[in-house]
């Protein structure tokens, strides 16, 4: 699994897309099937990995993988690029998500291998007992089906621009969230503790931990 190239996009475009140009984003194949994490330009280590955190706060103190992790290092739209020979649990190549279980225990979230073609929408569920989904902003068409406190959901589309609301058990939370949803841009939603949505387009930390 090569690694080349993953970017940080801050880009919202106020329009919704007609259902056949949704239908476009979640139905038609594209060229190739890259089966890769093509995330990064600058050369890497042979046995990179990429780690990120969500939900927690820049002052704790996080022991993982035989590390210990603070400060910027937990920032939610970073991955931080690993030697994964100098660490436990963790593979060459792997893309991984650190959060809290419901029980609060830490969790590590193996993630799908990024297609250089399509687009990987991810639903980060960080709220305290509240179930999620990811829908159209008019709750039409589900994007990523409900998942728990605690957990990601995925979606793979084609390029396309959206207009996304994040649903709870009681209906709409927070605003709807106008993307632009790139090649090989991969954004996600996160629904925080208190409901809040916020949405990152996650970007590395080159200097490898030693």
């Amino acid at each position: 699994m090569s690694v080349k190239h993953f970017e940080r996009r801050t880009r919202r475009v106020w329009a919704a897309p007609s259902l056949f140009i949704l239908w476009l984003a979640l139905a038609l194949p594209t060229m190739t099937p890259a089966q890769d994490a093509s995330l990064y330009d600058a050369p890497l280590p042979d046995d990179a990995a990429f780690v990120r955190f969500l939900g927690f706060a820049a002052e704790e103190d996080v022991a993982l993988f035989g590390r210990s992790f603070s400060g910027t290092r937990l920032a939610e739209n970073d991955y931080n690029v690993l030697r994964a020979d100098r660490l436990e649990g963790v593979s060459a190549g792997e893309i991984v998500t650190v959060m809290r279980a419901q029980d609060n225990t830490l969790q590590r979230i193996a993630e799908p291998a990024r297609n250089a073609l399509k687009v990987l929408v991810t639903l980060a569920n960080t709220a305290a007992d509240q179930t999620v989904s990811l829908k159209t902003a008019d709750g039409t068409i589900v994007i990523i089906p409900a998942i728990g406190s605690g957990q990601l959901g995925f979606r793979e589309v084609n390029p396309v621009q959206l207009a996304l609301q994040v649903f709870g058990e009681s209906g709409p939370i927070g605003e709807s969230v106008d993307v632009v949803l790139r090649r090989n841009e991969h954004p996600t939603i996160i629904v925080g503790p208190d409901a809040e949505v916020r949405l990152v387009y996650s970007v590395p930390i080159p200097e490898p931990v030693e």
